[in-house]
């Protein structure tokens, strides 16, 4: 979902909804994301925000952009993010307070 202002934010948050429970190949997601980039359909990106449980498959190199894995409380905190991004934790208050 492309995020360009607050109401988008809470538009996200009214469609939210988890899936899941491990083994995500998160490069396509990236390869995705960078296509997008290339053809400028997002232009001036400032960064892509993944909500997880940190279990998959992470891009090797870094992409040209800020990237945050966002981790709920529930999940372990060991869980490592590559060196490249910003790991947050939030708890479930956290989230609703978007």
């Amino acid at each position: 979902m492309k995020i360009t202002s607050i109401r988008d934010i809470d538009r996200a948050f009214e469609e939210f909804v988890t899936r899941g429970f491990g083994g995500t190949d998160f490069r396509p997601v990236f390869k995705y994301v960078d296509e997008l980039v290339r053809t400028r359909e997002l232009a001036n990106l400032k960064g892509l925000i993944y909500f997880t449980d940190g279990l998959g498959k992470y891009p090797v190199t870094p992409p040209a952009y800020e990237t945050a894995f966002v981790f709920v409380d529930d999940t372990p905190r060991e869980r490592k993010v590559p060196p490249w991004a910003m790991k947050v934790i939030m708890d479930e208050d956290d989230v609703f307070e978007l």
